[in-house]
């Protein structure tokens, strides 16, 4: 999957003032604290908890939205409003859908990290 297509490079880097140092420790900060995220959002599916799954995603959310990645920003969002609305219709499918979108921006972060590294 081309980073291109996971992330808004011109947004990304406007946003960080073209700072590549900057970027290096946000990617290293998210890759710390999206897996716990991921797990309270499981936590809250199985346990059917609309708070825990509303406060997680809104978290993950924040965390996602500084890398300009719309449609792993837009999962989390859909978990977020699943929370609010303690609606678990489709659970599995958008939490399924939102590992898929973190799986691919971690790999466009890879990317795009040693890219500006070299």
């Amino acid at each position: 999957m081309p980073t291109d297509s996971v992330i808004d490079q011109e947004e990304l880097f406007s946003r960080l003032s073209g700072d590549v140092d900057l970027l290096r420790e946000v990617i290293e900060l998210f890759k710390e604290e999206y897996p716990p995220l991921l797990a309270d959002i499981e936590a809250a599916l199985l346990q059917r908890d609309s708070v825990m799954l509303q406060n997680a995603a809104h978290s993950l959310k924040g965390a996602v939205a500084v890398f300009s990645a719309r449609k792993v920003y837009d999962a989390a969002l859909r978990m977020e409003m699943m929370g609010r609305n303690e609606d678990f219709t489709d659970d599995r499918k958008a939490f399924e859908d939102l590992k898929i979108g973190l799986s691919g921006l971690v790999r466009a972060l890879h990317a795009l990290d040693l890219r500006k590294a070299s």
